[in-house]
């Protein structure tokens, strides 16, 4: 009789051991830090800095670098005279050999952290919490921004297997409805 239940039994302990993955905080309780560097056309003005490794541990719990993603703290500031979509792929980071590392949703950075972390099970529920916790902050690119809207949040970009060269890096930002040009802005 006890047989049939200790199966049960250890369902329901994996279940209850399978608390948060990460103990991501809540974006109002983060101080960002301030953003000097900047570049500006007459459509829109872009302010980007690299989040420290310390800070995204600090924030996620987690080691963003070692999983090979590279978070950017971006302000946008829509100059346009109309709404304007943005887009991850308006994004990107260029090393000082000329690479090009394309900026990735927030989903997936999720993914590429329980996939370098080697998790494999976790409890639905806590997920969910946690991806609501990291999506905050996000630098929001669902809605159109309106005219002299400023958004403030994180973009992330995935190193390949080759590595990032350290200096020398420049946000990338191209949309053909917004400039002609590229807009470049060094980050470091």
């Amino acid at each position: 009789m006890i047989k049939k239940f200790i199966p049960l039994l250890l369902m329901l302990l994996l279940g209850l051991a399978c608390g948060p993955v990460f103990q991501v905080k809540p974006r109002s309780t983060v101080n960002l830090p301030e953003i000097n560097n900047k570049t500006a056309n007459s459509n829109l003005i872009l302010e980007a800095a690299i989040l420290s490794e310390d800070k995204t541990v600090e924030i996620f719990d987690a080691n963003l670098f070692l999983a090979g993603i590279i978070p950017l703290e971006v302000k946008l500031t829509n100059q346009n005279q109309i709404p304007v979509n943005f887009s991850e792929k308006d994004f990107a980071i260029l090393d000082s050999k000329g690479r090009s590392f394309s900026c990735i949703k927030d989903k997936d950075v999720i993914n590429k952290l329980l996939d370098y972390y080697k998790i494999k099970a976790y409890n639905p529920y806590s997920h969910e919490k946690l991806k609501e916790k990291f999506f905050t902050h996000s630098l929001s690119l669902k809605e159109s921004f309106s005219l002299d809207e400023t958004r403030q949040g994180l973009l992330y970009f995935k190193m390949g297997k080759e590595k990032i060269v350290g200096q020398g890096l420049k946000l990338s930002f191209k949309n053909k409805k917004i400039t002609q040009d590229n807009l470049l802005l060094t980050l470091n």
